[in-house]
């Protein structure tokens, strides 16, 4: 199974100041990580802007939701993997992300 996720968009992008950031934010990832300061389920982030003209909103998948007691994907056919635990846990991941991606210039 693969691992579903809790995607969100993020408005109010300074486009200017943000530039590529989706290419400069895996390090910033791994920095957070490696001090101890961030942790994140997913390795690799899905991050771009989106295709609005002004380049204002990014799509953002930081999220990765796991079963409760194994290292797999969350399978919602399972009672013990529930839907709402998922749900749950990938909103807290995304508000983690998104306090996270609020240190970045431009967001």
């Amino acid at each position: 199974m693969l691992y579903p996720s809790m995607m969100f968009r993020l408005n109010g992008i300074d486009p200017e100041k943000a530039g590529d950031a989706w290419r400069t934010i895996p390090a910033l990832m791994e920095s957070g990580r490696s001090r101890r300061h961030a942790s994140f389920s997913r390795a690799r982030p899905a991050d771009r802007p989106g295709r609005s003209a002004r380049k204002i909103e990014w799509r953002v998948n930081f999220t990765q939701l796991g079963a409760a007691r194994t290292a797999t994907a969350i399978n919602g056919l399972e009672p013990d993997d529930s839907q709402p635990r998922g749900e749950i846990d990938g909103r807290r991941q995304a508000i983690d992300a998104f306090e996270f991606l609020r240190t970045v210039p431009g967001f």
